[in-house]
Order: C-alpha cells, then sequence, then structure tokens
C-alpha cells in the first residue's frame, strides 16, 4: 500500500505532462 501510495503522486505528473503535450500538440 505504502509504495501504491508513492507512486500515485508519480501518476499524476505524467498525467499532466502527457495533458500538456496534447494541449501543446493541438496548439501547433
Amino acid at each position: 500500500m505504502l509504495e501504491n501510495f508513492s507512486s500515485f503522486p508519480h501518476l499524476v505528473v505524467i498525467k499532466r505532462r502527457v495533458s500538456r503535450i496534447h494541449t501543446s500538440a493541438a496548439l501547433i
């Protein structure tokens, strides 16, 4: 459970990065 909890914020950061890439691709 602890390992899962520590990896959760990491997934959020990855999702934010992916969303940023998607928005930048849409702008281009």
